[in-house]
């Protein structure tokens, strides 16, 4: 399965961002204490990116076990989109907050 290939190669690269967002939040930067708050929510949010690994994570093993059930395989699967469009909203928001733009 592709995105089963392509979930464990992003692995290394994802923990090497956040490992670097981690250390970011110790810099003093423009924006201050709301870039602090949008790496915070980027990392552990709702939407935060450990999040969005668990419920991609979660499809996959119903997948392999064949307990997938389309319609509700394709639920799981548009939440997670809608994860990932807020998730990218945040790190919009984080651009703008250090850049100014």
């Amino acid at each position: 399965m592709k995105l089963d290939s392509h979930f464990r190669q992003s692995k290394g690269p994802e923990r090497e961002i956040i490992e670097g967002l981690r250390d970011s939040r110790k810099v003093k930067c423009r924006g201050g204490p709301q870039v602090v708050e949008v790496i915070n929510e980027i990392i552990y949010g709702d939407v935060g990116k450990s999040t969005i690994r668990k419920e991609i994570t979660n499809i996959l093993k119903k997948n392999d076990r064949a307990l997938a059930n389309d319609n509700e395989t394709a639920a799981e699967a548009s939440m997670v989109c809608n994860q990932i469009e807020a998730f990218n909203a945040s790190l919009n928001r984080l651009h703008r907050l250090v850049y100014g733009l």
